[in-house]
């Protein structure tokens, strides 16, 4: 499978389980930024945590806990704000069929 292909839905599955961490959330858990503020929200479902920067909303990252491991990974999240990064999610998608 090529890297793009592969890249492409890992994007995609981890936008649709941020989609569904933020329909099925009830109350998010906050960390504190260090200067007191609450500049991150942790959503949580059964699958995934959800960490995002309230402060400037553009970054995001995704852990997938898994039971049998001792460490997992953070792994960052693109927004896709403007029509331009649309416009070149779309080209890379049609690329990789």
């Amino acid at each position: 499978m090529p890297r793009n292909t592969l890249l492409v839905i890992v994007l995609v599955a981890a936008g649709a389980l941020v989609a569904a961490a933020l329909i099925s959330r009830t109350a998010p858990a906050t960390a504190a930024s260090g200067s007191g503020g609450e500049q991150y929200q942790v959503i949580a479902n059964d699958k995934a945590f959800i960490l995002y920067d309230t402060a400037d909303s553009k970054n995001s990252w995704v852990c997938f806990p898994q039971p049998d491991r001792k460490q997992n990974a953070w792994l960052p999240l693109k927004r896709i704000d403007t029509q331009a990064d649309a416009q070149n999610w779309k080209l890379i998608e049609n690329a990789n069929k």
